[in-house]
């Protein structure tokens, strides 16, 4: 499961096909048996996986026009538009 998962990461089609499939505590639950059984490097892939689909689900959760301070654009002063005369102190 973690195989496909990880391998699924890189078409965001087929991880939301994963997810709809498989479903992340399912996953969790699949890192937590690897992590049982001493897999370590199979545990951190599961980890990773878990983290970016989560980010994808944070992602999917944005609606256009919410406020998301991570997202916003922030002019500087200082910085005058060409050839418009503006000055840099405005």
């Amino acid at each position: 499961m973690i195989d496909e998962a990880d391998a699924a990461r890189a078409d965001l089609r087929r991880a939301a096909g994963f997810v709809d499939a498989v479903g992340l505590d399912r996953l969790a639950d699949a890192v937590d048996a690897a992590e049982r059984a001493g897999d370590e490097a199979t545990a951190e892939r599961g980890r990773d996986a878990l983290a970016a689909y989560r980010g994808y689900r944070r992602a999917a959760a944005v609606k256009e026009g919410d406020n998301c301070d991570s997202d916003h654009f922030r002019s500087g002063p200082g910085i005058p538009k060409p050839d418009t005369g503006q000055d840099a102190n405005r």
